[in-house]
């Protein structure tokens, strides 16, 4: 197939934190936020970039999602210091599906 890459169907990835839902389906990452009016979003992970704050005086840690589209706004979400484990395996396995170039054509 021409410039057409199979990825295979493994099973989703989650991380919820209070009204922020993340769902990493093979190469796409979906946002969901809840709190007035639900929002969703759908960004390929090859357009996405993750930026990381340090911890703030309470020892939250932000998280930043920023499409590489100047145009779109990211997603922030700031995190207790128990979540920020789980958020990081979250973002590893985006990277892993974002530099996964072997996958099967």
């Amino acid at each position: 197939m021409d410039r057409l890459r199979r990825y295979d169907n493994s099973p989703s990835v989650e991380f919820a934190h209070e009204d922020h839902l993340f769902v990493l389906h093979g190469r796409i990452m979906e946002y969901f936020y809840g709190a007035a009016v639900w929002e969703s979003r759908r960004i390929h992970v090859s357009r996405l970039a993750v930026y990381v704050e340090p911890p703030d005086r309470k020892g939250r840690t932000e998280f930043r999602f920023q499409p590489l589209d100047i145009a779109t706004h990211g997603i922030k979400v700031k995190l207790p210091p128990e979540q920020v484990e789980p958020m990081r395996r979250f973002v590893g396995a985006m990277t892993a599906a974002r530099d996964d170039v072997g996958a099967p054509a």
